[in-house]
């Protein structure tokens, strides 16, 4: 069974990387719309 405290190693420094990374782009987001999708369910 694999240790919880190997998860949490490994996702954790992930997650740090990832938010970095994000704030950094953030930039990028200014101009841009959300992208908003539409699903017909008209059946």
């Amino acid at each position: 069974m694999v240790n919880s405290k190997y998860i949490a190693g490994v996702i954790g420094p992930t997650l740090v990387a990832v938010t970095i990374s994000e704030m950094l782009n953030i930039h990028i987001w200014a101009a841009n719309t959300a992208a908003a999708e539409v699903i017909n369910d008209d059946r």
